[in-house]
Formats: C-alpha cells, structure tokens, sequence
C-alpha cells in the first residue's frame, strides 16, 4: 500500500503545474475510472482524431489508439497505481472516441516499449479506420511483439473494448481496403 501511495504522490507533484489546461470530467459508463482530467481543446475540439505511431508497451502489451488516449488527460500514473490498467483505458475510450483512427506502422517499436531502445521493424503501412479497436486489432495481428505473432484477443484492453461494443476486433469479418501508393 505504501507504494500506491508513493505513487500516487509522484504523480500529484509532477502534474501540478498543467493543472489549469485540464478538466475534470466524469466518464459515465466507466467500471472503474469514474472521473478524470482531460485536456481543455480536446473537450472543446469538434473532432477527436487519433493518430499514433506503433509501438510495444511493457504494461498494456501494445500501444495505439486507445492506450493513446492517455496521453490526452493529467494523471497517467492512476490508470498503473489505481485500476486495472486495461479496463481504465476502455473506460477512458468510453468518453474519447475519435471520428478516425490513423496508426502510423510505417515502422513499430516491437520490443522494450514504449521508450525503448528495442527492435523496430518496417511494416511500412498507414492504417486509418473509423473503429479505433478495429484499427488496433489490425496493427496488431500484423506486426510480430517481442518476435511472436500475438492475436488482438490476446491484448486484454483491446478484447474488453469489442465486449463492451466500442468496436470490433474480428478482423475475418470486417471490410479491409489496402492501397498501394
């Protein structure tokens, strides 16, 4: 317990100073995350579009859109020393839903993420898609973590985000366009 608290004060002190570019929203169909602060101009946007870039993430085992919306609200560090890391990302993307989703996978950061240094493959694709879980679940199959392929049930955010009706992860019944430029 002492170090949850720890933590949690970690994360108090360093976010301070931003305090003031953040609301605090409640997230209405969150199971565990039930409040949190998100940026202003992401509240006030008339649109939400995601667009990360591939990478591995040592705690949520891949991460793209929907880990990425984390990096839109004040305190990070509960979703790691408060919840269940997988099902606070879903409750987060129960209240941030982007209109489109475009994961740069030109490359991918494979192994030792999300800062690395690790291995960095070249799948050379863009993928955009109006279903983030869709589009993560995609990149997922596509690209080998840690030298393995890994199905996008086996990501646990990605398979509770499909339960939950955010989006659809069974890629063999979507409509897949692939363009070559």
């Amino acid at each position: 317990m002492k170090r949850v608290e720890q933590g949690l004060e970690q994360c108090r002190v360093k976010y301070q100073d931003t305090a003031g570019h953040f609301r605090e929203v409640r997230v209405p169909s969150g199971e565990q995350l039930r409040r949190t602060e998100v940026m202003r101009e992401v509240l006030e946007a008339d649109v939400l579009i995601a667009a990360p870039v591939a990478k591995h993430h040592a705690s949520g085992g891949v991460s793209l859109s929907m880990k990425g919306m984390m990096g839109l609200i004040l305190n990070r560090g509960l979703f790691h020393y408060r919840y269940d890391l997988h099902t606070a990302i879903v409750d987060l993307c129960t209240l941030l839903k982007p209109k489109l989703t475009v994961i740069d996978a030109s490359r991918a950061l494979t192994t030792n993420g999300p800062s690395g240094p690790g291995k960095v493959v070249h799948p050379k694709t863009i993928v955009a898609s109006k279903d983030m879980v869709a589009a993560d679940a995609y990149v997922t199959n596509m690209v080998k973590w840690y030298g393995r392929s890994i199905s996008p049930d086996k990501v646990k955010h990605i398979r509770l985000a499909h339960k939950r009706g955010l989006g659809r992860m069974d890629l063999e019944n979507l409509n897949i366009k692939r363009l070559t430029l």
